[in-house]
């Protein structure tokens, strides 16, 4: 809770702590920008990038309120090897996991 004697001085403070949350979107933006434009060209790999947004997003492994989120992109979890070549081994990414049978 803040307190001030005038609301000019709440008014500085107030233009204050907007510039930082700006300085800081805009740090976040370019290193998002980075990450990502590794990963489209394959310099960083999938488990990186979603590691590094998860990062970005304030998840960690210490919190599991906060745990990091992956996800599911397999179907196959009978066969005794997975073929990743075949399409089959892939659940249906246009659907949510909740329409899946």
């Amino acid at each position: 809770l803040f307190m001030f004697d005038t609301r000019d001085e709440c008014d500085k403070v107030w233009a204050g702590l907007a510039k930082q949350r700006e300085d800081l979107v805009a740090h976040e933006w370019k290193e998002w920008e980075g990450i990502s434009r590794q990963w489209a060209s394959g310099g960083v790999s999938n488990f990186h990038y979603l590691l590094h947004l998860n990062g970005m997003a304030h998840r960690s492994f210490a919190d599991l309120a906060q745990y990091p989120v992956f996800p599911w992109v397999l179907s196959d979890y009978t066969s005794p090897s997975l073929d990743l070549d075949d399409e089959r081994s892939y659940r249906d990414l246009a659907r949510p996991v909740g329409a899946l049978t």
